[in-house]
């Protein structure tokens, strides 16, 4: 009786601790919709901690780790983004079935967050190596769509720009063709003007950024692919000359990054140093050198603040 009381009060605890994740880990996609990332960050950190108590390899550690890489990569916190996606990868990937439909959501995460942050070819090796996967767990036209968006952005990563230029084009096609929704329409558009700028067609490149940021600029709350539609508007309308336009649109895209992000954020340092590049063109020097020591300043601090402590059980293969 002593052993069966002993088992039983060990499941109740374990169900406790399950209900206190899920919990900690609807408040944190709650806290992630409202935009509220540090908030977000914290409430999937509890998580992350509650699920430990189910043993390192348990489905619940790579939830809550896939969980926070959504966070830091929508919050453009690089290097912890990148650690948490490995980290649910490597957990799912020990698990006795392949559980492809977690392993390709992750994949993708990682090698988007890789991408966004200027490492194409770590994002390039991470595509070779989930791309199986990739393939296998495409099977809505989302998950077709997210695909060729992906290999657009390795194309894009190895310069391959017409090449880049047309898989956007076709995750484009597959979207609107199966009643995607509107955002995910708006993000794609809003790649597909990069890889216009770089292939020469810089008219229908702000044709797209421009409708990306007229849609986003309308969604609360404010979503990081504003800032990055604007952005993008912006580096455009440099390319064609149009440079107080230019300036104007930079101006909105660090007014809504800052909002978002703050200051000491990889992805606030990227905008002020793209106009303070504008700015020098135009011949504001003044400005121009301190936009550019500002943008340094904030990247520097970005390093700094992108610390975060995890278990090396988690990140082995």
């Amino acid at each position: 009786m002593r052993l069966l009381a002993g088992v039983l009060l060990v499941l109740s605890l374990k169900a406790g601790v399950a209900e206190d994740w899920r919990t900690a880990g609807m408040k944190a996609q709650q806290h992630l919709y409202r935009t509220e990332y540090a908030e977000a960050a914290e409430a999937a950190k509890q998580a992350l901690s509650l699920s430990r108590n189910f043993g390192h390899d348990d489905t619940r550690v790579g939830s809550s780790y896939y969980l926070l890489g959504v966070i830091h990569r929508e919050w453009g916190h690089c290097p912890e983004a990148r650690t948490d996606f490995r980290s649910a990868l490597a957990i799912w990937g020990r698990q006795p079935v392949r559980d492809v439909h977690h392993i390709s959501r992750a994949a993708a995460g990682l090698i988007s967050v890789l991408a966004e942050c200027d490492d194409f070819p770590a994002a390039e090796k991470a595509f070779r190596t989930y791309e199986a996967d990739l393939r296998t767990g495409a099977v809505e036209p989302g998950d077709r769509a997210q695909l060729l968006s992906l290999r657009g952005t390795i194309a894009r990563g190895r310069k391959r720009y017409a090449e880049a230029a047309s898989l956007f084009e076709q995750a484009l096609q597959v979207l609107e063709s199966n009643h995607g929704s509107p955002m995910e329409i708006m993000v794609v558009r809003n790649s597909l003007s990069v890889a216009y700028t770089r292939v020469g067609r810089s008219e229908d490149a702000l044709r797209e950024s421009e409708a990306a940021a007229a849609f986003f600029e309308h969604s609360k709350p404010m979503q990081p692919s504003y800032v990055a539609a604007l952005n993008n508007a912006a580096c455009v309308l440099a390319n064609l000359k149009r440079l107080d336009q230019s300036a104007g649109y930079f101006q909105r895209a660090l007014d809504a990054a800052m909002q978002l992000y703050g200051e000491d954020n990889y992805i606030v340092a990227r905008i002020m140093l793209n106009y303070a590049r504008v700015l020098r063109e135009n011949h504001e020097s003044p400005a121009a050198a301190t936009w550019r020591k500002r943008g340094e300043a904030a990247y520097q601090r970005s390093l700094l603040h992108s610390t975060q402590v995890v278990d090396v059980h988690d990140l082995s293969r």
